[in-house]
């Protein structure tokens, strides 16, 4: 797929809940719980009610905070840069499907194909402005960057 073809679809809250559902299954509230650990450990943002579900064109979809602007992030190894409120969403969302790959090896219920949707999205970081820093980020955080 081109990467130019990639669009993004704000949801509604009720649309995103539904989508979360669809998809992710079990797996929907550890999702939830990764994605708001990972902004308030890394960009300062506390995310209850206050984030935006984005569907991607090609399948994908990412949490953001649902405030436009830009967050400050930072790793546990001091690296420190700003991004974009979608920005960082992707990137917190790219490590709850990474974290939740591996949380859900130990479930017992049927497991949604996780590492399609970790594809779709590490798909997307590619047309981004700030995709060198996101791949900085993602390789501190030992986290694949490459479809498989």
């Amino acid at each position: 797929m081109d990467m130019s073809t990639i669009t993004a679809i704000p949801l509604s809250n009720i649309d995103g809940d539904a989508l979360l559902k669809q998809k992710l299954g079990s797996c929907a509230a550890l999702f939830c719980h990764l994605v708001k650990s990972w902004l308030f450990n890394h960009a300062g943002t506390i995310v209850d009610n206050n984030w935006s579900i984005v569907s991607l064109s090609n399948g994908g979809f990412f949490f953001k905070p649902d405030f436009d602007g830009y967050c400050t992030v930072t790793l546990f190894n001091g690296f420190t840069c700003r991004l974009t409120t979608e920005t960082t969403g992707i990137v917190a969302s790219i490590n709850a499907f990474s974290t939740s790959r591996q949380y859900a090896a130990k479930l017992t219920t049927k497991v949604p194909p996780l590492d399609r949707f970790y594809s779709d999205l590490v798909e997307c970081i590619i047309g981004l402005d700030e995709y060198l820093i996101v791949e900085q980020i993602l390789k501190i955080e030992m986290l694949p960057i490459k479809q498989k």
